[in-house]
């Protein structure tokens, strides 16, 4: 049996999802990565490679008028989490004889195989994996604000979850902005209310087998199957921004960081050339974008208020 994956990016984030690639190599696992590029770039660097586990798919084939309007209104990164519901529909219209695709985050990395968890579903009489951020005791308040589940890493069995999948959609398409605004966040807090809705049909991953900075606290290095590197950072060659580094335990560390940094350190010097992952030239943007982000983990976050006076001086 092949699984399939499916992940988005743009050339920017090349090294993050060469890195979840390689991940997925080390495993006796029969698989198949489809990267779905959203700039050129990414496409014609990713065809270019001899390796029948990756493939990859230009977006713009797929891009239609009313996506294009919105690429224009959102950032690269609202136009991802705008698409990711768009990705397994992709999937399956290109292999009709597919029975599932798992949508991957670029920026994950397998520390051990998948296989299991995504045989336990296929099993199973549910329709979509969904999985749990499962915040940090201290960090509880932040289910309000960026939802329960997490887009991380989500299973669609082509037979029985397309409703699920475009109501999705369509709620994704009207907005997706990473800014909380009355209940909704990016593309993410979504997923409480389908859940709710839908409870009959959705595998909901047991907890501790996905970990980030959010919920160190429990990591079970017997079960941990991936580390989500969010907030991970490539200023430069040289300099790498990682969210909430200085707060993790030295054997998260040393044997969750290290090993990724090794393997994202050989792809950075085979894609990345003298690119930042930060678009905003100057320092101070990106010291606004850590304040916005604090200001938001803390519930303080007022949308008019807070761009009057971060932009004041932009």
């Amino acid at each position: 049996m092949t699984y399939n994956f499916v992940t988005i990016f743009n050339s920017l984030y090349m090294p993050q999802a060469l890195s979840l690639h390689s991940s997925l190599k080390k495993f006796p696992i029969s698989f198949k990565l489809w990267a779905i590029c959203i700039d050129n770039e990414s496409y014609q660097f990713i065809n270019k490679l001899s390796d029948k586990s990756i493939e990859a798919i230009d977006f713009s084939r797929h891009e239609n008028q009313k996506l294009l309007k919105l690429k224009k209104e959102r950032s690269v990164a609202e136009y991802c989490w705008t698409i990711t519901p768009i990705a397994p529909k992709i999937i399956f219209k290109i292999d009709k004889k597919m029975k599932s695709v798992t949508y991957v985050d670029a920026d994950m990395f397998f520390l051990k195989n998948p296989r299991n968890l995504i045989n336990k579903f296929l099993k199973s009489n549910k329709q979509i994996l969904f999985t749990n951020h499962d915040f940090n005791s201290k960090d509880r308040f932040k289910e309000k604000i960026f939802g329960k589940f997490c887009v991380q890493f989500m299973t669609f069995k082509k037979n029985g979850s397309e409703k699920i999948r475009s109501i999705w959609e369509k709620k994704c398409l009207n907005w997706c902005f990473a800014i909380p605004d009355r209940g909704k966040m990016g593309d993410q807090k979504y997923l409480d209310n389908i859940y709710k809705n839908f409870k009959k049909q959705i595998f909901v991953a047991p907890n501790q087998l996905f970990s980030a900075t959010w919920n160190y606290e429990k990591v079970n290095y017997e079960k941990i199957i991936a580390w989500h590197f969010h907030g991970f950072k490539i200023v430069n060659k040289r300099l790498f921004i990682m969210h909430h580094l200085k707060f993790l335990p030295k054997k998260i560390k040393e044997k969750i960081y290290i090993p990724y940094m090794s393997t994202i350190n050989r792809f950075i010097k085979k894609t990345m050339f003298n690119k930042s992952q930060f678009t905003n030239k100057s320092i101070y943007s990106i010291v606004k974008n850590e304040i916005k982000f604090k200001l938001i983990e803390f519930g303080v976050f007022k949308k008019d208020r807070y761009w009057k006076i971060i932009n004041k001086n932009s």
